[in-house]
Parts: C-alpha cells; structure tokens; sequence
C-alpha cells in the first residue's frame, strides 16, 4: 500500500494535473511534473519545484482570493506544458515560450473564452425580450444558453483525432490520482480498474461555473432591472469573483461527496466528463502514472520509461506457477525439476529472461524446484545480474554459483542439491528424465497479466509491421526490408526472434523465405514472430506494388480459410476439429491438397507454435490461450495471432486502422483478416 499522512485529503486536494500533447502533466503541494511519450515509445520527463503564487503572494492565499491565484498559476503551467509536450513529440529544437509568449497566450485564451462563454450568451439572451423583465429569468436563459454554447463546443473539439488522443490521457490522469487517493501501489493493474471521472476535474469546475453564475447574476436582480449594458459590465466584473467562490465550493464538494445534498453539485461536471474524459491504453495509464509518481517525489525506474509498459514481476502469480510445477512433481513422484530452457524461465518468473544469443533456446542460468526449496543455478558472470534483473522480488530462497571455468561445477551443485532423489528436466541435462512435453501444457493458459502482456505486444507488433510495411518501395531488396521490419520492432522493445520476407519470385516457391539480397518488383510477403517477457506473438502482411486481381483473389481464398480457422477456434473442440475444418475450406476455395505443403498453426505462447495442428488432434481448446493459425496457397499467407476466451476469440496482432481487411461470415461471426496493401506505381 502506498504509504500517505494523517492530513490526506488536503495532500490529496492539493493533488491534480492535466492532459498535454501525447503526456500528463502532474502536480502536488512540491512538485510539476510532466511525463510525455515519445515516437519511439519511450518517456520523456521533467520535474520541477513547484513555486505557486499563492505562496509568493499571501494575500492570494486567502480563501475567496486564492481561486484566481490557483486559476493563474494552472494557465502558466499548462501552457508551458502543452509547449514542452509539442516539442518532444515532434522532436524540434524549438527554444521555450518566453514569459511575453506565454502572457499572449494566455491573453488571448481569455478573449476567447470571455467572447464565447460570457458575452455570446449575454448577446444570445438579450434577443429575446420577454426575458429582459426579470434578472432571475434573464440569467437562467442566459445559463442555458452558456451550458448549450459549452456543450456543443466540448462534442465539435471531441470529433478530432488528437483530441481524442488528449482525452485519453486525460483519464489516464484521473485513473492515476483515484490510485493515488485510494491508498493503491501506483501501478498499471490498480490504475486500470478505476474510473476515468473525478470530482475535482476542471470540467467540473466549468460546470460549477455556469451554476455560480446563474446565482450571482440573479441575485442583481435586488437593484432593480438592468439594461443590456449594465449587464455587460457585471458579467466581465464579476468574473475574478465567480471564479473565486467556484474554487472553494469545487474543494467543499470534493470534501463532502459521501453528503447526499452536496453531491448534486458535483453531478453535471462529472456528467460533461463523459465527454471529455476517455478510456486510456495500458501505456498512457504508464505516462500518467510516472508522471504522478515525479510530482510526488517518488524515484522512477529506468524500466518504467522504456518503450511498452513495465509491469515487472509479480510474487503471486510465481508462486502460483511454482505450485503448478510442484503438483506436477507430486503426481508423478519426481524429487526435483530443473528448468533450463528460456521459455520456461520466462513463464515461470513473469517475463524475465535467462538468455544470452538469441539463437538458442538453452538459459544461461537453471531454476531447481524441489518439494520445498527453489534455487537458481548459474556462473559467477551471470548469477548476480539473473537475480537482480530478471527474478527481482521473486522468493528464490538460495542462489548457488559455480566459476565459469569449472566444467564440473554445474552438474556438481545440482547432484549436491538432488542427492540420490529422482530429478527430472526440460532439457534431459545430466542423464535426467526430459519431460518439457509434460509440463508444457502448463504454460498455455495464460493469467490475467500474461493475457495484458500478450494485448499490448499483439498490438505492438501490428503497428511495427504495418509501419515498416508503409515504407517500403519498389525495387527494394528483401535484406532492406527485413532491416526496416526489425528497426520498428526493436523500437517497441520487441525481439524479432523470426522476420521472412519474400519477393514475387521466391514467395511462389518457398514457404519458408529467408530474406535474400532479390529486389521486390511485384509484391512482398512479410512474416514475423515478436516476442517481449517471453511472450512470442506472430503476424504476416502482404503489399503489392499495383493492383494484381489475381493476386487479390488467391489472397482473398487464403483468409477464408484462414477466417474458418479463427471462427471454429472455440473452448471445448479440439485442435483435430479446426484442423479438419481448415481442410474443407482449402476444397471449398479450390486448394484441397494445400494444407500438405505447410504446417496450419496452432497453440502460441512462449514459443512460436507451442503446438502444432495435425489430423485427429484430440487436443482440446481451453480458454485463455494463444492460437496462431497461418495457412498459405504458394505466393500468399494470411496470419494473425488470436486470443481464445469463453466469450469468443479477440485478434490481437492488429495495428492502428491503417491497412485493409477483408470480412467473412464464419459461423455467423464476422471474422476480419488483412487485405494486401497495394501500392500504386
């Protein structure tokens, strides 16, 4: 639990921030901070004292007063953070707002904002006569005219894309705060669960306002009726005063929410939130949260900065695993388990990795797991980064190292370890029993953070491929464009454990292609398989240059089949059963012998294939597991990694919108795979 003082909530009012360009921005009673994602997925961060006027100027800390200083203080900051946040992502050597730059912006902010939410309505109001009696009539309608104004302004902005986009972070702020104020570790997985509307937003603020304003303006009503005049000077007059009294009742009802009659006053700001405020990603809930974590003065992990999202180890969900593995024991009365491959490395401690080469699947360090104990076994090179990097917060009970000079020194710990007790492995190591195709099956069913780790990465991976798709132009060679794939991967903090791509000439004859020096001319064929914290997710994109029809139409034959595959993929049949169905939708397109010339897929995870489809399978469909089906017809290949549930299947391999689908009907659910891209010459 995070730790917080006896006076929280005046720590937590004191609490607050804004969306910003591709950022939040964050500050409490010490510190602003801003966090903004950069192009290449990383975060950038800022962190400074906070020095409020309302603390350089008592007399604007007094109540009633302070509002104006606070108003002020929060245009200066957001102004100079929206800057900041535009200059990061788009990367320029811009020089700062100078303090002339920000007092015109915020000049004009204000001319805008009086001219549309003060005077228009004022205007608006005026034309209607019989209104023009009675103030307490007059300003109500001229209320209503306001909200209206402030409304349909609010659903225009909202329409636009990077509107949208600084919505979401403005609920991943909120999320974050709510985690902050209820106590909760500040991380993704308690951010997630919260909702995106609070009760001091500035959106409930402005909501506050048109209610103030409505009472104040009435209230003149005492001195008789007034002119059009009159009104225009009380309304620009009255502003610093309504803004005032807004702050303290906005701080009374957040202070007072559980109060049946206080919490109506909150109720229309958060309405309008609705609007305003939106669903964020996982990695935006990251930005929100390290902004948050500078601005109360916490230290942030370099991890928590890096491109993706950092969720680090989890000790429950290890100790889970273990208990997996030692049932796994019992039931076949073996003493000791020895893993040693990195797949199972990386399952069993939540993403960390006991490699070195990327070519092998044997660790560099082994994890021994007896009825009690669990050890983690490796040379004096590798033990000490293995357990501070890739087992940190893990209850391994002893490390046991040996030099690395000692060609006897493993075999030795782990016989020491063992005695004369039946210890059985992943690898067969030592003259053990191998039973990696036993414990196997324990890994494909993925737990709530394996299934938000596989989410994000599906995603990312999408995004990567289509982007370096994007790029590429006629005449490239199939090295170049293996090069622009990789880059964009390795940018997401994705491994390119496998990347085929190949040209018109030799996708026709291999299924396989292994990117060579041959210039793609026609169209191109890219495969890949990402992995990230063990994970390993595949996806293939095709691009043409100019329209083939019928390469189309091949194309279009080969996502059915691989649709029929997706939609009969459901919890409870077997792999023998989709693999059958599979096979008529090959007859149904005019391909019946296709299936021979190439593996279909099957279960993913922490391998490519954990397991592959054949005939007659009577593996059965369990839910929550990876499944990638990736049928091809020579020269095509439809491929996406999907997700099994109760529910149904989610695509998760799938980009940003920007490349085309095709749509198929399979069991009377639409089953979207992706188009070729063509690219005119």
């Amino acid at each position: 639990m995070l730790k917080q003082t006896n006076d929280k909530k005046e720590k937590d009012l004191a609490t607050g921030g804004q969306a910003i360009i591709e950022g939040v921005l964050m500050r409490s009673s010490k510190y602003t901070a801003m966090a903004v994602r950069q192009p290449d997925g990383s975060i950038v961060t800022k962190r400074i004292p906070l020095a409020p006027v309302t603390k350089r100027y008592k007399i604007l800390s007094l109540p009633f007063i302070r509002g104006i200083g606070v108003l002020w203080d929060a245009m200066v900051i957001g102004i100079k953070a929206l800057d900041y946040s535009a200059r990061v992502v788009s990367a320029s050597d811009e020089k700062p707002l100078t303090s002339k730059d920000i007092f015109f912006a915020i000049f004009l902010a204000l001319l805008l904002a009086i001219g549309l939410f003060s005077l228009l309505p004022l205007f608006i109001a005026d034309l209607f006569k019989s209104f023009r009696r009675s103030e307490v009539v007059f300003s109500l309608v001229e209320g209503i005219v306001r909200a209206a104004i402030f409304l349909i302004y609010i659903w225009i902005i909202s329409i636009f894309k990077d509107v949208k986009r600084i919505f979401e972070y403005h609920g991943a702020e909120h999320k974050s705060i709510h985690t902050y104020e209820a106590g909760e570790e500040l991380n993704v997985e308690n951010a997630r669960r919260h909702t995106t509307i609070h009760p001091r937003c500035g959106t409930s603020f402005l909501a506050i306002v048109l209610i103030v304003s409505i009472f104040l303006f009435s209230l003149l009503g005492v001195f008789g009726t007034l002119n059009f005049w009159q009104r225009l000077v009380t309304r620009l007059a009255f502003i610093p005063l309504i803004a005032g009294l807004t702050y303290e009742l906005q701080r009374f009802t957040a202070k007072h929410l559980d109060s049946p009659f206080i919490k109506p006053l909150a109720i229309p700001g958060m309405w309008i939130q609705k609007i305003t405020t939106a669903e964020p990603d996982d990695e935006q809930l990251q930005v929100g949260l390290v902004s948050l974590k500078l601005a109360l003065g916490m230290e942030v992990s370099p991890d928590e900065l890096r491109g993706g999202i950092y969720m680090g180890n989890d000790s429950e969900e290890f100790n889970s695993k273990m208990k997996k593995l030692r049932d796994f024991l019992k039931s076949h009365a073996y003493d000791a388990l020895l893993l040693t491959k990195q797949y199972n490395f990386s399952w069993l401690t939540g993403g960390g990795t006991n490699r070195i080469l990327l070519s092998t699947e044997d660790g560099v360090g082994a994890v021994l797991i007896t009825k009690d104990k669990c050890y983690l076994i490796a040379d004096n090179v590798e033990r000490q980064r293995l357990l501070e990097e890739e087992m940190s917060g893990l209850e391994i009970v002893e490390a046991k190292e040996y030099r690395w000079y000692d060609n006897e020194g493993y075999e030795s710990i782990v016989r020491a370890l063992v005695e004369d007790k039946i210890f059985v492995s992943d690898s067969g190591i030592f003259g053990s029993i191998n039973v990696d195709d036993e414990i196997a099956p324990l890994r494909w069913q993925l737990t709530p953070r394996e299934v938000e780790k596989a989410k994000r990465l599906g995603k990312d991976i999408a995004i990567s491929l289509e982007s370096a798709m994007l790029s590429v132009e006629k005449g490239m060679s199939e090295h170049q464009i293996e090069i622009l794939v990789t880059s964009q991967l390795t940018s997401h903090t994705i491994e390119p454990v496998l990347v085929l791509v190949g040209g018109e000439e030799r996708a026709k004859r291999y299924r396989h292609i292994l990117p060579k020096e041959k210039e793609c001319n026609e169209y191109v064929i890219v495969s890949v398989c990402g992995r990230r914290e063990g994970l390993v997710l595949s996806a293939t994109r095709m691009l043409s240059f100019g329209k083939d029809e019928k390469l189309l139409e091949q194309h279009r034959k080969n996502c059915y089949v691989d649709a029929v595959a997706i939609g009969n993929t459901v919890v409870g049949k077997t792999l023998g059963d989709v693999f059958d169905k599979i096979c008529k939708a090959y007859e149904e397109v005019g391909y019946p012998d296709e299936w021979k010339k190439h593996h279909q897929g099957g279960i993913a995870g922490y391998r490519a294939r954990e397991v592959k489809a054949i005939p007659n399978s009577p593996l059965k469909i369990e839910p929550n597991e990876l499944f990638a089906w990736n049928p091809t017809i020579a020269g095509t290949k439809s491929e996406d990694t999907i997700l099994v549930t109760e529910k149904g299947f989610d695509i998760l391999t799938v980009g940003d919108g920007k490349w085309p689908t095709l749509k198929f009907d399979v069991n009377g659910v639409e089953v979207e795979r992706p188009s070729i891209l063509v690219k005119e010459s």
